[in-house]
């Protein structure tokens, strides 16, 4: 499929009217790489609602895939439904770029890329924190050698969200859980950090010991995992869905540590400051700054638009190969601790 204009500017189609797919909506409107061209949910469409403001409005799915007009879908959806409509989408012709996680489980993946592929589309997985710049800097200090061998990477990323049974992060008819939801974007950044640290793209997990703690209706709460890599590399990793972190990452090496305070909004979502510190075993720390006007989703459709125009997906953002390996690795880790959902069974 080619671009439908002239401006190298994708025509996006969102599926979703969720606080997600108003964000990424809401950035699009910052961005040169596209335009909000249609927005589709299956309850009555908000059409005051300023981040879908000019955008033609759909009573289904089904409907905004057919408009000819759109060229790229962002799936927004609860996880749940993203095998479905990624299959419905890339089969209409439309690129996709689908919410984290990709899919329910490996199996699913592995039958949207094949899907991807036989109809000649790109698809890949958003994990905005992967295409901003300060995460391309990252692993650049990584492969330098900044800190000499990576030994121990540790991540927090929990964000204290008290339990509701009603709500999707704990509803496990939605894939609701903390490994699912948020454990995705640790096990990601361990494997693109551990992969660098060895010379290729990401790593594959040798072993995952996990931990868990469950909410009342079953579904886990809170997550840890002490993951072994190749090259004697660890990370642990802690995701719990109801207790507050510092949310950060820290990458320990033979000849000191990298911390990155803010690795997964990174400069934020409508643009604003951060920084990576490198602290030497022997020397003083050395902060490495970022400061952008550029929205953080706007940032991941550019890198989305980019990848359609050359028919391929630039490291660090997940390609087919790397989005396949996390979700066997949280499939490992679920597995592990006897986590399944109810369309799995």
């Amino acid at each position: 499929m080619t671009l439908m204009n002239s401006s190298n500017a994708l025509n996006w189609g969102v599926l979703g009217t969720g606080n997600i797919a108003r964000l990424f909506a809401a950035a699009l409107q910052h961005s040169s790489a596209g335009r909000l061209a249609a927005v589709a949910s299956r309850s009555p469409i908000l059409t005051d609602v300023p981040e879908f403001a000019g955008a033609r409005g759909y009573d289904s799915y089904d409907k905004l895939l057919a408009d000819r007009a759109v060229d790229a879908v962002y799936i927004a959806t609860p996880h749940t439904t993203h095998c479905e409509w990624t299959i419905k989408a890339s089969e209409a012709g439309k690129h996709v770029l689908c919410e984290k996680p990709i899919a329910l489980n490996a199996a699913e993946a592995e039958r949207m890329f094949a899907t991807a592929t036989r109809y000649g589309v790109v698809l890949m997985e958003a994990f905005m924190y992967r295409t901003h710049p300060q995460t391309e800097k990252l692993v650049q200090l990584i492969r330098e050698g900044t800190v000499g061998k990576v030994e121990l990477i540790h991540i927090e990323i929990g964000f204290g969200r008290k339990y509701d049974p009603q709500s999707r992060l704990f509803d496990p008819t939605l894939g609701g859980g903390a490994i699912l939801d948020i454990g995705c974007y640790a096990m990601s950044m361990a494997r693109l950090i551990a992969g660098t640290a060895a010379g290729t793209r990401v790593a594959e997990p040798e072993q995952i010991h996990p931990s868990t703690r469950r909410a009342p209706n079953g579904v886990d709460a809170q997550a840890y995992a002490i993951v072994d890599f190749p090259a004697d590399i660890t990370a642990v990793i802690a995701a719990p869905l109801n207790l507050v972190q510092s949310r950060g990452v820290r990458i320990h090496g033979e000849a000191g540590e990298v911390h990155v305070p803010s690795p997964w909004l990174c400069t934020g979502r409508m643009g604003g400051r951060s920084s990576i510190v490198i602290t030497p075993r022997s020397g003083e720390k050395v902060e490495i700054p970022f400061e952008t006007t550029d929205w953080l989703y706007a940032i991941e459709a550019r890198a989305f638009r980019d990848a359609v125009m050359a028919g391929a997906i630039s490291a660090p953002a997940p390609d087919a190969a790397d989005t396949l390996g996390n979700m066997r690795a949280l499939d490992t880790w679920r597995e592990s601790v006897g986590i399944a959902y109810p369309s799995e069974k």
